[in-house]
């Protein structure tokens, strides 16, 4: 059965990307390709861990078939993408504005870290983060900073041409930020959306830039496992322990997610799609009772106490069930879709929608970042506000101008 899965997603992967004129950046592609793959790497380690029910290998079947038909469906609305605006000084102006405050964020950092000296830098932040989350006003400010230097890349290296300096400035800022925040996923997924955004600018894969991708993704996961969860260790004796954590963070999410579907009460969600109004509270800085607070339990998935958390971009729908999953699918392959289709058409914020989209179904098996509203929301607003508030801007200017010149004409005495 595994194996039937295994290749009914390579083959929706494969008719994807031909029906897509060859696209391996097209939403359905990423999704049956990425899951297609996961699964694999459990076939391939066998034993390592526990074997898949047949339940949720039908839902992660019928879950990329109807992403497909969602990312296709998109077709039908119109996607005729709004004039924008030529000058981008705004991101110019929001890069600065980051610049002048890296030195209090780099500040605060440490003061952060210094509150476990006896680990490891990484591993202090991490820790440090997490129990300040919701507690902290600092947190509030220089988490969402962060937030907007990794929007602020993408944008750069959509305007890149004639701006290199901003765009280097941009993704040096932006790595270093999501770097010290101690987790793997912020830098990776900047990392996937400029792979994107370089193919969408000159339309045909660069290799080098998808192999220099590569290494940072290699570099980055020893990183943060080798200073976070292995605690520095010796590199030589961590190195089995690093490929078994590749494993785990790869699939370990999918087993864990089929642990819920055998027993949708074996563990609080993780991450449910109702919590996300207190989600959002809390990251403004709010004291709020977060139902997930205490959802971030694992689960055993595997021989010798093997156990891993329950994110995955089915997991955020495991209340609605079996069919709720699979229907959750084809909302989110028809975003993903919209978004692709009108950046391809020239539309500019849905390109940088998109770049932050690519990843989180890249990395759907292990983390579901479709539905952080508050982190798309955000994107959609800085993008907006770069592209079209100047526009608006010089429209109002325009209208107040023709009423000041209307009222001056009635004033004025008729000769």
């Amino acid at each position: 059965m595994l194996v039937i899965t295994i290749l009914t997603l390579a083959l929706l992967a494969a008719f994807n990307y031909y029906l897509n004129g060859r696209s391996l950046f097209h939403p359905a592609v990423v999704f049956c390709g990425i899951w297609a793959f996961d699964l694999f790497v459990i076939w391939a380690v066998g034993g390592f861990f526990f074997p898949l029910s047949p339940e949720s290998l039908a839902i992660f079947t019928f879950g990329g078939l109807v992403f497909s038909l969602g990312a296709h469906a998109a077709r039908v609305l119109p996607a005729h993408p709004r004039k924008a605006a030529e000058s981008t000084n705004i991101a110019t102006w929001l890069l600065w504005m980051i610049v002048l405050l890296l030195p209090f964020f780099m500040r605060w950092i440490f003061q952060v870290a210094g509150t476990n000296t006896d680990l490891p830098l990484l591993m202090a932040l991490r820790l440090g983060l997490v129990d300040m989350e919701g507690e902290s006003l600092a947190l509030t400010v220089f988490g969402n900073l962060t937030l907007l230097s990794s929007i602020l890349v993408l944008i750069a290296y959509r305007e890149k041409t004639g701006h290199e300096k901003r765009a280097w400035i941009a993704f040096v800022l932006s790595m270093t930020m999501a770097i010290l925040t101690g987790t793997k996923g912020a830098p990776l997924w900047i990392a996937l959306g400029l792979v994107y955004i370089d193919w969408l600018n000159v339309r045909h894969i660069r290799w080098k830039a998808v192999a220099a991708a590569c290494v940072f993704f290699i570099g980055i996961f020893i990183l943060i496992e080798y200073t976070v969860h292995i605690n520095g260790d010796s590199l030589k004796d961590s190195s089995e322990q690093l490929v078994n954590n590749a494993a785990l963070y790869v699939s370990g999410g999918i087993v864990a997610i089929d642990r819920v579907v055998r027993d949708p009460h074996i563990v609080p969600l993780a991450n449910p799609i109702y919590d996300i109004t207190m989600r959002l509270l809390k990251r403004l800085g709010y004291h709020t009772e977060v139902v997930s607070a205490h959802g971030y339990q694992f689960v055993h998935i595997g021989p010798n106490a093997l156990i891993n958390n329950t994110y995955s971009i089915y997991g955020s729908w495991a209340n609605f069930g079996a069919i709720g999953m699979v229907a959750a699918m084809v909302l989110i392959g028809f975003m993903c879709g919209l978004a692709y289709r009108r950046a391809l058409l020239g539309g500019k914020v849905s390109a940088i929608f998109y770049a932050v989209l690519f990843p989180a179904v890249f990395f759907s098996p292990f983390s579901d970042l479709t539905i952080t509203f508050i982190w798309l929301s955000l994107v959609l607003l800085v993008s907006w506000a770069v592209y079209y508030f100047p526009l608006r801007l010089a429209r109002f200017k325009g209208l107040l101008r023709d009423i000041v010149r209307a009222d001056l004409a009635k004033v004025q005495p008729h000769k």
